[in-house]
C-alpha cells in the first residue's frame, strides 16, 4: 500500500502479517479524496480502519486530527506502529474497540468530526447499524458536526437509502464497491 497525496505522497507502508481484510484500493482512495477535497484542517474519523489506508491518507493531506477505530488487535497494533513513524502521526489516535463502543466513548469525550468514513465488512448488516449509532448522537453536538460528511464504502449489492438525520448525496461506483456520501442535517433542515 502507498500514500497517494499530500505530505507523505509516494510513501509505501507494509501490511500487517497475516493480513486478510479487503483494503481500500489506491484508485478508490484517490477518487474519495478528490471528492472530499480539501481535508486540510478537518477532523476525520476512520471507522473499521483495517490497515488505516484512508485515515493515513487524510493525515498526509493535512487533516487536523484522525481517529482510527478498529476492533482487531493485530491491525490496531500495526497502526500504532505506523503512526509512530508517519509524518503528522502525532495527530492520529488509534482506538481498539467495537465501533459502537468507540462512538459512545468519543461522544462522552465530546469529540466531534467534520468527516466520518466507514468501511464495514460487506454484506453483514453493518450499514444500518452505523447510521443508527451515528444518528443517535444527532442534535447533541457530538461525533458528526451539522453539515458534516459521512462516507460509507459498501458493496454494490447492499441497498442504502436516506435515513434521518442524514441527507443522501453523491454515490460513486468502483467495481463492486460504492462510496455513498451523506450529510448530517442542520437543526433547521430537520
Amino acid at each position: 500500500m502507498r500514500i497517494i497525496g499530500g505530505e507523505a505522497r509516494g510513501r509505501g507502508y507494509p501490511l500487517p502479517r497475516g493480513f486478510k481484510a479487503r483494503p481500500t484500493s489506491d484508485s478508490l482512495r484517490e477518487n474519495l479524496f478528490n471528492i472530499l477535497s480539501p481535508v486540510e484542517g478537518k477532523r476525520f474519523l476512520d471507522l473499521f480502519a483495517g490497515t488505516g489506508s484512508v485515515g493515513l491518507e487524510a493525515l498526509s493531506r493535512g487533516a487536523r486530527q484522525v481517529v482510527f477505530v478498529e476492533i482487531e488487535g493485530v491491525y490496531t497494533d500495526h497502526l500504532k506502529g505506523l503512526l509512530g513513524n508517519f509524518p503528522a502521526g502525532d495527530r492520529g489516535e488509534v482506538i481498539s474497540a467495537d465501533f459502537g463502543c468507540a462512538l459512545r466513548d468519543l461522544a462522552l469525550r465530546g469529540s466531534n468530526f467534520d468527516i466520518v468514513f466507514a468501511d464495514p465488512p460487506y454484506a453483514r448488516g453493518y450499514l444500518g447499524r452505523v447510521l443508527g449509532e451515528l444518528g443517535s448522537f444527532a442534535g447533541q453536538g457530538r461525533i458528526l458536526e451539522a453539515g458534516g460528511i459521512l462516507v460509507l464504502q459498501h458493496s454494490a449489492r447492499e441497498d442504502l437509502e436516506e435515513r434521518e438525520p442524514f441527507l443522501l448525496g453523491k454515490r460513486r461506483r468502483y467495481g463492486d464497491s460504492i462510496l455513498t456520501f451523506m450529510e448530517m442535517k442542520n437543526s433547521e433542515t430537520r
